[in-house]
Parts: structure tokens; C-alpha cells; sequence
């Protein structure tokens, strides 16, 4: 598959202080790749510096959608309806003084009978075009920005936690509808989270990121079943552990993240992790390429893995 997103040494500072350190990637057309890690990572940050949603903070580095310079003064024209960003926060992409119908018409040029016809994929009573986003839920608020941002058939789409305030049954709706539409239109999806459930139903490749540096990247079939950081072990077993009290107790071994890392230039989980030795204290651990992936742990340094 062509490339559709190439990301070269991404980095951003936030008030002189990096928040992301040279971030590389890519994302093909058709395809889904979810970006895990916890709160605070830097997932919504890198995901607006990809089109400099923020331009307050200090961005470095290349992205290219197409081949082109994503970052070129030309870009915003040429790319405008080609990228969707679906935002975290249900009320920010929504004006609060038109109602939604209103809304779905000028920001999407959807007709009344489309907009009945995707009001029913995502389970919405056609009453809420006559209503104001402050009438509706945080729910109910999240499924009209997808519909907008899925009305606009993108080439990419940017999301952002897109099922945060969503319940069970709304979510599965999602879920099908973000399916759909990539199997109708080609749609990629760069997939901001921290639902492990949410990225193994969508995702084709996973990228674990930890304190503004992406850890570990490879196909979520592979990911999931052995994982190589032993961050992302602890981010898996942790999962397995809530979803299954009978299993491994990990979390009552949890790391201390909140205890300030007073090596910014080391591995972001050297302090906490079980397997450092000698050089994770030395030297930021360079990113080591497999045929199932890339992981940026000294264990790898050589083809063999270390014990």
C-alpha cells in the first residue's frame, strides 16, 4: 500500500520544555494505526502538531501527507478536506449558537435526508437536528462530530479519544460505522487512545508512546500476543489484570510515574523498569528495526533478545 502520512523526527516544546522528542512514523492508505499510551504521554499533542492545530507551540521535524510538505504554506488549500480531526473534547469542534442542523450543513454540506440517514448509523433521534450542542450529552456531542468528520469522506482521519464519553452500546455503533467507512472509501485512521479494547478492534498496527517518545511500534496482531518494551508488557499486563482479577497482581507493583524522571535524556521508564542495566542509565536507547516491528529498548541492541 502507498504511504499516505510520513512523520520524520516530530518534536514539540510546549513554553521551552519538550514535550515530544523526535517522534518518526508512517501510516499507509486504508489502514489504521493507534497510538497507546497513558494520560499525560503526549498523544493529543503530537496528534495536533501533525497540522499545527496548536501554533503557539515550537514545532520540529517533517510531515509529509501524499508525499507533499504537510508544514508548506500551500498545504492548508490543498489539503483542506482531505484531513478530518476528530477532537477529544466533544464541544470544541461545535458552535454553540447553531443548531445542529444548521451545523451539518454549513461545516459538511450534508442534505436533511443524509443527515437522517447518519443519524441512524450512530443511533440518533432525528429531534436532535432542532437542538443546541449544550441540549445534548457529551455522548450524543462526540457521535455528531464523527458524523461531520466521516460526511466529508477524508483520506485521513485524526481521532482523538473519538469514544470517550460513549457507552457500550453507542461505541460498538461507532466502531462498525469507523469500519465501514474504511472499507467503502479507503479511509486511514491515525487512532489517539488508551483503550486497549477500542485499538484491538481497529487497529492494524499499534505505536506505544511514553513521556513524549514513541517505545515500541508493530502490527497489533503481533503486539498484542508478545510485546518487546517491558513498557508495554506492564501497559498489557495492567489491562489483562483489571480485566481479570485472578490474574498476575502487577498493579501491585505499579511504577511510580509520577516521580520526576531526573534523566529527560534516558529511556522515560528506565527508573521503573524491572530488566535496566547499564546502559539504559548512560544513553537514550536508539530504536532497533525487526521484521515484526521497532522497539527502543537496549535489550535489543543485538538480533538476539537478552534475558
Amino acid at each position: 500500500m502507498p504511504k499516505l502520512l510520513e512523520v520524520e523526527n516530530l518534536s514539540v516544546e510546549i513554553q521551552g520544555l519538550p514535550v515530544i522528542k523526535a517522534a518518526s512514523f508512517e501510516l499507509f492508505e486504508n489502514e489504521t494505526v493507534a497510538l497507546i499510551g497513558e494520560s499525560g504521554a503526549g498523544k493529543t499533542v503530537l496528534s495536533q502538531a501533525l497540522t499545527k492545530l496548536n501554533p503557539g507551540n515550537s514545532v520540529a521535524g517533517k510531515v509529509f501527507f501524499q508525499g507533499r510538505d504537510l508544514f508548506s504554506r500551500s498545504a492548508i488549500k490543498k489539503n483542506r478536506g482531505k484531513i478530518a480531526y476528530l477532537f477529544q473534547d466533544p464541544f470544541t469542534g461545535l458552535n454553540p449558537l447553531l443548531k445542529v442542523r444548521k451545523q451539518l450543513w454549513e461545516k459538511a454540506r450534508i442534505s436533511e435526508s443524509e443527515q437522517l440517514l447518519w443519524l441512524k448509523k450512530l443511533g440518533l433521534n432525528p429531534a436532535y437536528l432542532s437542538k443546541y450542542p449544550h441540549e445534548l450529552s457529551g455522548g450524543e456531542r462526540q457521535r455528531l462530530l464523527m458524523l461531520m468528520a466521516l460526511a466529508l469522506k477524508p483520506q485521513l482521519l485524526i481521532a482523538d479519544e473519538p469514544t470517550t464519553f460513549l457507552d457500550a452500546e453507542a461505541q460498538n455503533r461507532a466502531v462498525r460505522l469507523l469500519k465501514e467507512q474504511k472499507q467503502k472509501t479507503a479511509l486511514s485512521i491515525f487512532l489517539i487512545t488508551h483503550n486497549l479494547h477500542l485499538a484491538a478492534s481497529l487497529a492494524d498496527r499499534l505505536i506505544i508512546m511514553l513521556g513524549g517518545s514513541l517505545v515500541e511500534e508493530g502490527a497489533a496482531k503481533h503486539l498484542f500476543k508478545r510485546p518487546k518494551h517491558p513498557y508495554t508488557k506492564f501497559l498489557f499486563d495492567a489491562f489483562l489484570t483489571l480485566q481479570k482479577p485472578s490474574a498476575a497482581t502487577v498493579l501491585a507493583n505499579k511504577p511510580d510515574f509520577e516521580a520526576k524522571t531526573p534523566n529527560p535524556g534516558l529511556c522515560p521508564f528506565y527508573r521503573h523498569c524491572p530488566k535496566a542495566f547499564q546502559p539504559c542509565f548512560q544513553n537514550k536507547p536508539p530504536i532497533f528495526t525487526f521484521s515484526d516491528g521497532r522497539v527502543a529498548c537496549f535489550l535489543y541492541q543485538t538480533a538476539q533478545e537478552r534475558p
